[in-house]
């Protein structure tokens, strides 16, 4: 009779693939960053930032977005066109030591890409230039799909502040074009360098310490 019980339990207990338990820490932070990227075969800065949650210290989880503010970047692919563009992605970054003071992290990024050229021509561009465009027509983006791995080097600063340098490559696929204007089909394919600052509470300790 005990053995028939043991053994109806046995089969009624479900058994996971992947035991996933309570995070022992959570956190959030944001961080303003400058990236300075290979953008139409030349060299450009775009500026934005990242939110993420952070799970165990460790992985975060989160979204990010850089657009270039340069109005008179003119690479030689384009020229005597100006580019202009933008990245917007989601994000994950896995830190193996995160309580050293300075440690690497390996954030890996999925994302669209846009990019434009507009007109140089000095025509319009009085009249236009309140509404951000070069020219007297709408100019619409060709559209990328932008893969983003990279390594960071980072330090502790404060216990809510951190700071990283890091490198990367970029490989920007072309997923749609609605613009008759020469933007190179590898429009963001290449290496970038990133200079940035994370603000935020890291390690909030969820289990109640013993007294």
């Amino acid at each position: 009779m005990i053995l028939f019980a043991l053994s109806s339990y046995a089969q009624d207990t479900t058994h996971m693939l992947f035991n996933l338990k309570k995070p022992d820490y959570i956190g959030i932070y944001f961080a303003p960053e400058t990236k300075w990227i290979q953008f139409g075969g030349s060299m450009t800065s775009l500026s934005g930032g990242s939110g993420s949650i952070l799970i165990n210290k460790k992985w975060s989880l989160g979204v990010s977005g850089y657009y270039s503010f340069d109005r008179n970047y003119s690479p030689a692919s384009i020229k005597p066109l100006y580019l202009r563009g933008g990245l917007a992605s989601g994000r994950i970054e896995y830190t193996p030591y995160p309580n050293s003071a300075l440690h690497v992290s390996f954030p890996f990024a999925v994302g669209m890409g846009f990019a434009s050229a507009d007109s140089t021509s000095e025509r319009f561009r009085g009249v236009f230039d309140v509404n951000n465009r070069r020219d007297g027509f709408r100019n619409r983006a060709n559209e990328y799909v932008v893969i983003q791995p990279a390594i960071h080097l980072e330090a502790n600063v404060i216990r809510y502040a951190k700071v990283f340098i890091g490198a990367g490559y970029n490989i920007g696929i072309r997923a749609g074009t609605s613009s008759t204007r020469p933007v190179p089909s590898n429009a963001f394919t290449g290496v970038n360098l990133n200079l940035g600052v994370k603000f935020g509470y890291f390690d909030y300790y969820l289990h109640k310490k013993s007294e």
